[in-house]
């Protein structure tokens, strides 16, 4: 798991866009979301060793339609 992380976090780095691809919600975007939730949930701690990829994952959050789908 760390190692894959380790490249999502790489290619976020690669550019200054808010999304997997850039500034644009894809469907990366939207699969590569509740894999980072479920990671989140059982508690790895992806701002220790993921920061980009925990940036990503808060704004992706803040989104209206996570809020009205995330279970609680």
């Amino acid at each position: 798991i760390m190692q894959e992380l380790a490249r999502w976090e790489k290619l976020l780095a690669s550019h200054n866009g808010e999304f997997l691809m850039g500034d644009m919600l894809t469907l990366g975007d939207i699969a590569f979301f509740p894999y980072l939730a479920h990671l989140d949930r059982y508690g790895l701690p992806l701002s220790k060793n993921f920061p980009k990829i925990r940036k990503y994952f808060e704004r992706m959050s803040q989104r209206s339609s996570v809020k009205k789908t995330y279970p609680s």
